[in-house]
């Protein structure tokens, strides 16, 4: 599936140097809301400890990377990628290693149920908790790819996953309000192969963000 996922121009430049995607940590996401469930009123307190101690543990285990299903959308690069003057990169990535985000109303309820004996969340629940955003985001069309940060690349507290075959780059596309010279993002894409470039642009008569020319590296 080829998916997009949207940086400022500086982060986007590194990436591309150094051939890596920075990977997000579960409990600095920038919505107060992810990962978090409802409580059933009869076992709030003891469901909330587990909760609490249980994402202490995953995010010190597990970051996800964030990707949105189109680029087109002004919203994307408004808020992602510098107000327009950033950088998008499109990747093939196999469905199966991919969680498709459900937008919702409510919060998933974390029935006591859920709970098995050893008080760990269950498999089931916790990707529940993975994919679900509330419906407001909806708009993202997002899909997260999950990783191991063990086999991650870390330099202090940031954690990068490497561009490879679970991460094919294939497109570069450039924000409407994006300055930087042809030039310049050509010399940091010698090393690939068969990467599109893509200048974008404002439509003129809908709110989206389309191609304004390419060129294939080859």
């Amino acid at each position: 599936m080829r998916l997009y996922h949207f940086l400022s121009q500086k982060h986007a430049l590194e990436a591309l140097k150094n051939k890596r995607i920075k990977v997000s940590i579960i409990n600095k996401l920038n919505d107060p809301f992810e990962f978090l469930p409802r409580f059933s009123n009869s076992n709030r307190e003891t469901l909330e400890e587990i909760f609490r101690k249980w994402k202490a543990k995953t995010s010190k285990e597990q970051g996800i990377i964030c990707f949105s299903k189109r680029w087109i959308n002004p919203l994307l690069w408004s808020h992602y990628a510098d107000k327009h003057k950033g950088i998008t990169l499109g990747f093939d990535i196999l469905d199966n290693l991919l969680y498709k985000v459900e937008y919702e109303e409510e919060r998933p309820l974390v029935p006591w149920d859920d709970i098995p004996q050893d008080k760990k969340l269950g498999e089931s629940f916790v990707n529940k908790l993975i994919k679900t955003k509330f419906s407001s985001w909806e708009y993202e069309e997002e899909f997260r790819f999950g990783c191991t940060l063990s086999n991650c690349i870390r330099e202090g507290e940031i954690y990068f996953e490497k561009f490879d075959s679970n991460l094919i780059l294939k497109e570069v596309i450039t924000g409407c309000n994006n300055t930087l010279s042809d030039e310049k993002l050509l010399s940091l894409l010698g090393e690939f192969e068969k990467i599109t470039v893509i200048r974008s642009k404002k439509h003129l008569r809908h709110y989206q963000i389309v191609k304004e020319k390419e060129v294939v590296i080859l």
